[in-house]
């Protein structure tokens, strides 16, 4: 769903409580709720990804306290794609045919954003923005682009109805 051309989490209050100029929404059938959710999860991702690039910047320019709330928030919005994903039918990749399972993927996921949101918070409590900043760049925004990549292979799959021919990756 866009408003006036901007993609709304419907998850979180509304920004704007004035009037709006255009909404536009999607309906699809409900045998299409897997590629709802893939493409939620990537919008999602997307988010949190244009988050982590603003807040590189500001945390270098903003006092200790301010980026230990950016990095805050963005904790949280990282997590939204991997929870979207652990909605998906097992299926989505066909049979695992000596491949990592669906639920297995989400599993490392899972772990993966574990690990970095605690090596992130610990480089948050130095005195200096500068560790933070890195982390962002060279952790997080790493993991977001495999996650996206991931989610991108998931859909098409999905969307042609069609069993991937390569194993389904990890980000």
């Amino acid at each position: 769903m866009n408003i006036d051309d901007e993609p709304v989490n419907l998850a979180l209050p509304l920004v704007n409580t004035r009037g709006f100029h255009r909404v536009e929404a999607e309906t699809i059938p409900l045998e299409e709720k897997t590629l709802l959710l893939l493409k939620t999860a990537l919008q999602q991702a997307d988010q949190a990804r244009e988050y982590v690039e603003t807040a590189v910047a500001l945390v270098l320019i903003n006092e200790v306290h301010v980026a230990r709330e950016l990095w805050w928030n963005l904790a949280r919005q990282l997590k939204e794609p991997v929870l979207t994903l652990s909605l998906l039918p097992d299926d989505v990749c066909g049979p695992a045919n000596g491949r990592a399972s669906l639920t297995q993927l989400r599993k490392w996921q899972l772990e993966q954003i574990a690990v970095i949101i605690k090596d992130v918070d610990a480089v948050c409590h130095a005195e200096d923005t500068i560790p933070l900043s890195n982390a962002l760049e060279n952790r997080v925004l790493p993991w977001l682009q495999n996650l996206t990549e991931l989610i991108i292979l998931w859909h098409e799959t999905a969307r042609t109805g069609s069993r991937p021919k390569v194993n389904c990756a990890v980000a």
